[in-house]
């Protein structure tokens, strides 16, 4: 007999593949919480629309920066239009970052080329903005960051980074890094700051500064040839410790000195060519960040049209030691790509992505997203938000690693999921997946005594064997699962 034990997940999270994974892992895990009882599987809070940002049709372009400024949130597109409570403000000419430092909010145009300012507050309609107040174009220009820390303002664009000192003084070309290449994110590291940049041909680098000198510290290469143009060349927004994610979905940890692989993103494809001969994520700066001590990392899977191919990835651990693992946590509201043909009014030929995403409170998220496709019902462009003392989400899953079976020993699968609560009205259902093609839902009974739920299947024509557990909701309420352990015999 073998058995398999799935429990204490926060251990292992989500798998590299199907086949492999370390200890503790499960191929996916949707809308799972790992961390906040560590042991059990529980189900996250659902994302819903967010109202009243959210009216048919009025955003006409991505929204790349959520930002609460005195406790209002601001909705900035791509093409320069501010939104606040459902109300377009102005139009600022168009947006990549925007930062509110001091006595001022500061936003970087699309291009990189022009730093504008609005003062603060100054007027509620937003019309003394100046989107020109300083040309900080150069000749490796494309789009701009804008990082707050130590108590200054850092403005990078190109290969250039500018600066707003305490008493609001800007100097241009206050710092610069090798020609040729793009500023795409940068954060503050103790004394110095680091820079994540990209030449044109996918060669990155990361650059260590201490804000003071006019050379950089220290560098390092990162060889990532994924034609993306640097939109998924990030920090995972960790506590003290320092991550980068790069457009081939591949993880590494900083030691102040050198980037070291550490593992690959757990990207899933529906088409399993696409996936071995081009891995590629869409990770932008402005989703990534940090709640309640947990990195948050807003991501997209491009081209696909899988469900849970974008979202909202923790990256985190309980236990110091332990590995840091990854729980797809959050699925925006339209991500399952339920719209039927006659609603599409202009396809994009892209898939859905998460643009932005951000803290806006103490219990509630922000996450912007782009559909790919204009439809009838509300639009291309949205945002969602989570609110964490909200209800359950109702299509939350587990789904295990593909397990081979020993034709000739093993004949018969049980499994035993065992329970700390079963609200009224809720479930947990078991679906087999055999050979990789065949699914069918398993009959289960019910143990409320000993708090189990079981199944059992015969194994005589399977060669491998998967299994995904749906939790079924009610009433905002869901179950809480310590452990499943799964038997071939």
């Amino acid at each position: 007999m073998r058995t398999i034990s799935i429990e204490n997940i926060n251990l292992g999270g989500l798998s590299v593949s199907e086949y492999q994974g370390t200890k503790n892992s499960v191929y996916r895990a949707i809308g799972i919480d790992l961390h906040s009882n560590p042991g059990l599987m529980q189900v996250m809070p659902k994302t819903q629309l967010q109202q009243p940002v959210i009216i048919s049709g009025k955003f006409s372009s991505p929204i790349v920066k959520i930002l609460r400024i005195d406790g209002d949130i601001f909705l900035f597109e791509q093409d320069g239009n501010v939104w606040e409570d459902g109300v377009n403000l102005e139009n600022i000419n168009s947006v990549s970052d925007v930062e509110k430092y001091k006595d001022y909010v500061y936003f970087v145009s699309e291009d990189g080329d022009d730093l504008g300012r609005k003062s603060w507050p100054g007027s509620s309609d937003w019309s003394d903005y100046d989107n020109t107040w300083q040309d900080i174009s150069n000749d490796y220009t494309d789009g701009g960051v804008l990082l707050k820390y130590a108590r200054e303002l850092f403005i990078g664009s190109g290969n250039s980074i500018h600066l707003i000192d305490e008493d609001q003084n800007f100097t241009k070309d206050f710092f610069s890094i090798d020609d040729g290449y793009t500023i795409k994110d940068m954060i503050g590291y103790g004394s110095d700051i680091l820079i994540l940049a990209r030449q044109e041909d996918g060669n990155c680098k990361i650059f260590k500064w201490n804000q003071t000198t006019t050379d950089y510290s220290s560098s390092d290469v990162l060889y990532d040839y994924s034609g993306n143009n640097g939109s998924s060349l990030c920090f995972i927004r960790t506590d003290n410790n320092v991550y980068v994610l790069d457009s081939l979905g591949k993880v590494y940890y900083y030691n102040g000195f050198q980037l070291r692989y550490v593992r690959d993103f757990p990207v899933r494809y529906e088409n399993k060519d696409f996936r071995d001969t081009f891995r590629r994520i869409i990770a932008p700066k402005n989703a990534q960040f940090n709640f309640n001590g947990m990195a948050m990392i807003g991501f997209s899977v491009p081209n696909s049209t899988l469900d849970y191919s974008s979202g909202i990835m923790t990256f985190g651990q309980n236990i110091s030691g332990e590995p840091n693992v990854f729980t797809h946590a959050f699925v925006p509201t339209y991500a399952a790509f339920d719209v039927s043909p006659d609603e599409v009014i202009e396809p994009s030929g892209n898939s859905f992505e998460v643009t932005a995403a951000a803290v806006v409170d103490d219990d509630e998220i922000w996450v912007a997203w782009d559909r790919g496709y204009n439809v009838n019902t509300s639009g291309r462009y949205g945002v969602d938000n989570i609110k964490i003392d909200a209800s359950k989400y109702e299509s939350a899953l587990i789904e295990t690693l593909i397990y081979t079976i020993d034709r000739r020993a093993e004949k018969t699968l049980n499994v035993e999921i065992h329970y700390r609560n079963l609200p009224e009205g809720t479930n947990v259902t078991i679906t087999g997946i055999k050979n990789q093609d065949t699914e069918y839902v398993l009959a289960t009974e019910h143990d409320d005594i000993r708090k189990t739920i079981k199944t059992t299947d015969s194994l005589d024509d399977a060669s491998t064997f998967q299994l995904r557990f749906n939790f079924v909701t009610s009433s905002g309420e869901a179950v809480d699962i310590e452990k499943i352990d799964i038997n071939f015999t």
